[in-house]
């Protein structure tokens, strides 16, 4: 853990935070330690510091306690949650939490790091190793209300990539439960053509701190194998999405602004066909003329008659098939 209570002043102390990284800080905690004024936010039992050249300083129990959340913390965990903390601090500053506790929820350890903007809430929660069907379950269950604003982030050690193709993932049950559809993922219409909806999965390496995203995954081989576009950045290209916390890569931003311009055209195309399809069945005798194609309306191969066009009342973009016009005058559609 990296956040103890001060039982003398009431105070929590972070020993991420500045103000604890010089040498005489910490020999002041190391001393108050071994005085037993340093507890345990959860069990309230007196904890010191554990530190070395291999390992961040971070709180641990003087004595073991078995029903205590804090006590069972991989070093994985540690790792990953310090450098997500560092890293929204710097977005942040004092608006973010490590360790967030919330003592009526019954959930398996505190949240790893909380952000409060404003009226803003985001939450971010690290797997460093699947989780138990019933424990899934409850966290889901607990967090429901604000799913939207949940990030799950899972250690890269948890990232099993396929030797022979690096766009396909080996996936646990719990990435499975808890991999989740983004505004980032490349769809115009939410599903893909067989109707798998896109998810996306986010791994942290603490170590080059880099942030390793999968976009776009569907089901390659069920139910474990998953294939997706792999994006890698460092942290400090990412940027953080205002709607929901979400870690955004350089470009993504740029690219769902281009999708969404390309929806809207696709939709007002529609809009016009229908409204002239319309207008030719209350006067058989016009002939249906087809509006001009969107601006930079993608080229699509027609389902029915298999030529590449621009001038379609349907697209998919997807699979890139489409529906063309003159098929659907034809009544092919």
């Amino acid at each position: 853990m990296f956040k103890c209570l001060n039982k003398s002043t009431g105070r929590e102390v972070v020993i991420l935070d500045p103000e604890w990284t010089a040498e005489a800080a910490i020999g002041n905690l190391r001393e108050a330690g071994r005085l037993d004024q340093l507890a345990c936010q959860g069990c309230r039992q007196s904890v010191r510091i554990r530190a070395g050249e291999e390992r961040r300083p971070h709180f641990a129990h003087k004595h073991l306690s078995d029903d205590c959340v804090y006590e069972d913390e991989s070093s994985d965990l540690r790792s990953t949650r310090a450098v997500l903390y560092e890293w929204l601090v710097s977005k942040y500053g004092d608006a973010v939490t490590i360790e967030k506790k919330f003592d009526d929820e019954g959930l398996l350890r505190p949240v790893d790091c909380w952000v409060e903007k404003g009226s803003k809430i985001f939450a971010y929660w690290i797997f460093a190793s699947g989780m138990k069907p019933e424990d899934r379950d409850w966290l889901k269950y607990v967090t429901f209300a604000h799913e939207e604003n949940v990030n799950w982030l899972f250690t890269s050690g948890m990232m099993k990539i396929d030797t022979e193709n690096p766009r396909r993932l080996s996936l646990t049950t719990t990435e499975r439960d808890f991999m989740k559809p983004s505004a980032y993922d490349d769809e115009l219409e939410g599903k893909s053509y067989n109707a798998d909806v896109k998810q996306s999965l986010h791994y942290l390496n603490a170590d080059s701190r880099t942030l390793t995203t999968y976009r776009n995954l569907l089901p390659f081989h069920k139910p474990q194998v998953y294939a997706g576009d792999k994006r890698t950045s460092s942290l400090s290209e990412l940027m953080i999405s205002p709607a929901n916390g979400e870690f955004v890569h350089p470009g993504e931003h740029e690219m769902l602004l281009e999708q969404r311009k390309e929806a809207a055209a696709l939709k007002a195309m529609r809009k016009e066909i229908e409204a002239r399809r319309h207008e030719q069945h209350m006067n058989p005798s016009q002939e249906l003329v087809h509006p001009a194609p969107a601006p930079n309306a993608k080229e699509g191969t027609c389902i029915h008659c298999g030529k590449r066009t621009t001038d379609y009342w349907y697209f998919d973009g997807a699979t890139g098939e489409c529906e063309c016009n003159d098929c659907k005058a034809l009544g092919k559609t």
